[in-house]
């Protein structure tokens, strides 16, 4: 009967911990990250046999 009841606690946590990580994942929290957001001010360095436009 012990024995049960400790695979019946180690599945229960497991289950809990998957849903846990599966909502985590679908959360928006995971944007907030600030080392993947987008840079917009990127300085570019052209070439210098690089033709230039002109309009």
């Amino acid at each position: 009967m012990k024995n049960k009841i400790n695979r019946r606690k180690f599945f229960g946590l497991t289950a809990i911990v998957t849903f846990g990580s599966a909502i985590f994942a679908k959360s928006p929290l995971k944007y907030a990250d600030k080392s993947e957001r987008i840079i917009l001010n990127k300085k570019v360095k052209l070439h210098p046999s690089a033709i230039k436009r002109t309009k």
